[in-house]
């Protein structure tokens, strides 16, 4: 592989929203971003944070080819946190919207770049990637999904996460394929001012449901959706079906420690809910249950990959695997079926309950966009289950839609109801922000 990562990046084809750049103008951004990075001294460790997603490719793979490690920083990340990182790191070099402060910490790695976790539960963790892995990764991910050259790769979810990285800038360098930047997700409306030929568009699960509440299909062009990023309800993923019916769809699933892509598969009507299909090449994946790691069975899901983080804690692995806290169900045929994170688990007298499963039944209401199940413990339950719904509607008659739906273990013992949830930049929801909404309620 060269390692003139720029010079590859901007020998495709990209564009920013409906203009095709030239490659005078790439070139000139490239000299104008060289020119920042030529000044850094050697080996330095940059906080890099852009809100231009075209410039942030560049200084991200620009940086790597000096020799620095650059670390994505979300541009929505709360400044509490970035004061934290920043902290954390000793002096580095801070590279925010193309204006340079800091700069006295040596990078401990070469030929590598940090991304962050998404922080849904806790702060934000630091995975340091090596780029040649990544780029693997990034060419199995693309095979999983058949992109190929001719393709165009819409930007539609942030450049600066770990699947950003993968998905964007080292798809493009290794498979050739067109590139669409965006400053802005791009719902079903604006994508019909567009002409789109041979598109391939990954969503996260909000946006998935963004899209399909403007129920307007008739886009052509799309050759697939990937959808990631957390799990999509089955109710969601027909009803994209419906709008598109001649567009694959597939499912996925990855994690930021993990390089991060890990499982892609094709989804269809009678796939069972929680589906995300099998491991991309070079993933291995096996399942831990009673101490043991077994090939297949339900347990919490372990990863060996060459694509893994290099800065694993010994407390992270099992058997060389990454040990998750996802837990999965893995077939013979090595299918993977996502059943839930394992501290979200509910033990109701004893009974295992999945949130997803009652989620899933919830999302069949007509009035709500969104809903996030938690446990609450109880002296006489052990735990039970919570309800948070995104929608305004009346709480008696969801009550008794779910007690039809549902055992009498999975009903919710309290329905709490907002307009709005709060998020983050993938459109994942702030669980722990939610979470003291609902205590302050």
């Amino acid at each position: 592989m060269s390692s003139n990562l720029c010079s590859l990046f901007i020998s495709r084809e990209i564009s920013v929203e409906k203009s095709v750049c030239t490659q005078e103008f790439k070139e000139q951004l490239l000299l104008e971003v060289s020119s920042i990075i030529n000044e850094l001294a050697s080996n330095s460790e940059i906080l890099l944070r852009d809100k231009d997603p075209f410039r942030f490719a560049l200084i991200f793979l620009a940086a790597i080819d000096a020799g620095h490690f650059p670390v994505a920083i979300p541009t929505d990340l709360p400044d509490f946190q970035f004061d934290k990182i920043k902290m954390s790191r000793g002096n580095p070099v801070v590279l925010d919207n193309f204006k340079v402060t800091g700069g006295s910490v040596k990078a401990s790695v070469t030929g590598c770049y940090g991304s962050l976790t998404s922080g849904t539960t806790s702060v934000p963790k630091l995975c340091v990637l090596d780029a040649v892995n990544a780029r693997a990764c990034a060419k199995a991910h693309a095979d999983s999904l058949n992109i190929a050259s001719e393709d165009q790769v819409i930007q539609s979810l942030p450049i600066y996460h770990s699947f950003g990285i993968i998905a964007y800038i080292f798809t493009t360098i290794e498979v050739g394929n067109r590139l669409n930047f965006n400053r802005a997700f791009l719902g079903i409306r604006a994508l019909q001012k567009r002409e789109l030929c041979d598109c391939i568009l990954h969503l996260s699960p909000a946006q998935l449901s963004f899209v399909v509440k403007e129920r307007s299909g008739g886009i052509k062009g799309i050759k697939s959706f990937s959808v990631g990023g957390g799990m999509a309800s089955t109710g969601l993923l027909e009803k994209l079906s419906e709008l598109f019916p001649a567009t694959k769809i597939y499912t996925t699933y990855g994690l930021t420690e993990a390089g991060p892509r890990v499982t892609t598969g094709v989804w269809k009507r009678d796939r069972p809910t929680g589906y995300i299909g099998e491991s991309i090449s070079g993933v291995t994946l096996a399942v831990l249950r009673n101490g043991v790691v077994k090939k297949s069975g339900e347990g919490k899901l372990c990863i060996k990959t060459p694509y893994l983080k290099i800065n694993l804690g010994a407390d992270e692995l099992v058997d060389d695997y990454l040990l998750t806290r996802d837990l999965v169900c893995i077939d013979e045929c090595g299918s993977v079926n996502f059943l839930s994170r394992e501290d979200d688990l509910i033990n109701v007298g004893g009974i295992s309950v999945y949130p997803k499963d009652i989620e899933d039944v919830v999302k069949e209401y007509d009035l709500i966009t969104d809903c996030i199940v938690f446990k609450k413990k109880s002296s006489e339950y052990e735990e039970y289950p919570i309800l948070a719904v995104e929608g305004m509607i009346e709480v008696k008659l969801l009550d008794d839609f779910l007690k039809h739906k549902l055992t009498i273990y999975q009903v919710p013992k309290e329905i709490h109801c907002f307009e709005q949830f709060p998020r983050f930049s993938l459109g994942k929801v702030n669980r722990q922000d939610l979470l003291s909404r609902i205590k302050h309620e």
